[in-house]
């Protein structure tokens, strides 16, 4: 659906202006569990349908739920099935419980998807010729499977916030809604604003020095202050200018930081607005050197 220049009423507005994406990442794991759980159920309603063929379906003289190598097919699906099923009981219950269980939420995507997309293939298999027919259920199934590891956060995606956990004690914690940064910086009670942009500074420029050159332009926007860093050229070069560049980024000191340590992830700043990216974004993909 496209809407163009359709206007809605102040009094039809639900919550506060401008932060609808905000409300959308509070509902991230939930999705994720509501994922999760639609392909368990998906894998059962399949297995259920495949059996039911299998039991009229004959080859060879006998029913084709009689073949040894079908019946072990259908013994290891429907036994991982009841093990993720299990689990996704499990956060449904923590979610109930209010805990937000990013780390175990991914997992059961994760788990559940891939399942999901291992039942489908091997159902359809079981159909034979039949599987791709629309008057049979199966080739809708196997087909809408697929995007259950796409959609809410790719396969790819659950797996790297899975490792930052796992591998990088990393902690990612319920959404906020942020405030507005003041005019003239902020500080977290470790130094004045003013000698965290400088420490930033220094980081940059040591760092950009030994990068290879960036072939573009970039900014960083620290509170109001500036970091402009050219790399057209055959190394990089830094300075407090506040020029245009083929990208700015916008975020506080501290984020700054949090991103340098580890305990910030880059892509999580970004969906939750810590990051505010403007102009070219495969320029921004090239931050991760500048941090190293």
């Amino acid at each position: 659906m496209n809407f163009d220049n359709v206007k809605v009423p102040v009094e039809n507005l639900i919550g506060e202006e401008g932060q609808g994406f905000y409300y959308l990442m509070g509902g991230l794991q939930l999705e994720r569990l509501c994922g999760a759980v639609s392909a368990i159920a998906g894998c059962e309603y399949a297995l259920n349908y495949s059996l039911e063929y299998m039991g009229q379906r004959e080859a060879f003289g006998r029913k084709i739920n009689r073949f040894q190598v079908l019946r072990h097919r259908v013994a290891q699906m429907a036994s991982e099935i009841e093990s993720v099923k299990a689990f996704c009981y499990n956060l449904c219950e923590l979610h109930q419980n209010d805990q937000y269980a990013v780390k175990e939420c991914s997992m059961a995507k994760l788990l559940a998807t891939e399942l999901s997309d291992k039942v489908m293939y091997q159902c359809l298999q079981f159909l034979g010729g039949y599987g791709y027919m629309e008057e049979y259920k199966m080739a809708r199934m196997f087909r809408d499977s697929r995007i259950l590891t796409i959609g809410g956060g790719s396969s790819e995606i659950m797996r790297e916030i899975i490792a930052k956990m796992v591998i990088d004690d990393v902690e990612f914690k319920a959404a906020k809604i942020p405030t507005e940064m003041s005019q003239n910086g902020s500080s977290n009670g470790n130094g004045s604003s003013e000698d965290a942009f400088e420490k930033i500074y220094h980081i940059i420029e040591k760092n950009a020095s030994k990068s290879r050159a960036l072939g573009n332009t970039l900014k960083f926007d620290l509170g109001g202050k500036h970091i402009y860093i050219n790399g057209q050229g055959d190394a990089n070069s830094v300075s407090k200018s506040d020029i245009d560049a083929d990208c700015t980024i916008k975020l506080s000191n501290e984020d700054f930081m949090a991103l340098l340590k580890g305990q910030l992830n880059p892509m999580t700043a970004v969906m939750t607005g810590k990051i505010k990216i403007s102009g070219n974004m495969g320029v921004a993909m090239k931050l991760q050197q500048l941090l190293n």
